[in-house]
């Protein structure tokens, strides 16, 4: 973040992320300024945090809470079997411990890689070979744009048009915020609606 930019605003609290603002956050406290640092994970904590900025704020949270609770959907008869791609070199998958994975549980998508562990560069993903991918063959992929042309990246490769959800046409692209970083209400509201759709078969 840009320093001089936060203190040309002269803000009376910053909030910001606990894996990547540290350091900014310091800064601004021994600036004087008021900082809260945050790590949305879940929608349990999801809740917690706009419960927690209500008091800090002195308004009320009910309203946000309110749409929170509307974005849920009925359990499908049967769940797909979705797997999330987030980047191509190395191949990782959010699992369980993840937003992304709170995301697929909130709306009842079967996360295939959930319970599985492993080596990744960050705390709530797996690293995937294809041939693991191939193995796990979900019904639904899902590709998270991050600007660098990821997908076209994925078909580019030759065990891409092996895999059941690319031969049914099952492969959504989703934008990094709202589903890998929660980003913004309206991230998380647009991601929500996506995700209705593949849970309706869309």
């Amino acid at each position: 973040p840009d320093l001089e930019k936060i203190l040309s605003l002269k803000p009376d609290l910053v909030i910001g992320s606990k894996r990547f603002h540290q350091q900014t956050a310091t800064t601004l406290s021994q600036l004087g300024i008021a900082t809260e640092l945050i790590d949305v994970d879940s929608w349990e904590m999801l809740e917690k945090v706009t419960k927690d900025l209500a008091i800090k704020l002195g308004s009320n949270p009910e309203r946000l809470l309110n749409q929170y609770r509307a974005l849920a959907v009925k359990k499908p008869p049967i769940s797909p079997r979705v797997l999330v791609l987030v980047s191509r070199q190395p191949m990782l998958s959010p699992n369980k411990e993840s937003w992304a994975g709170a995301m697929l549980d909130r709306f009842h998508l079967k996360n295939v890689v959930a319970e599985l562990q492993g080596k990744a560069p960050f705390e709530g993903y797996i690293t995937l070979s294809a041939e693991k991918l191939l193995q796990l063959n979900p019904d639904v992929l899902i590709v998270v744009e991050t600007g660098e042309g990821i997908l076209q990246q994925f078909q580019a490769q030759s065990f891409w048009r092996n895999l059941q959800a690319v031969q049914k046409g099952k492969v959504y692209q989703f934008d990094y915020y709202g589903l890998v970083n929660p980003g913004s209400i309206d991230a998380i509201v647009k991601t929500s609606e996506k995700l209705k759709e593949i849970v309706n078969g869309k």
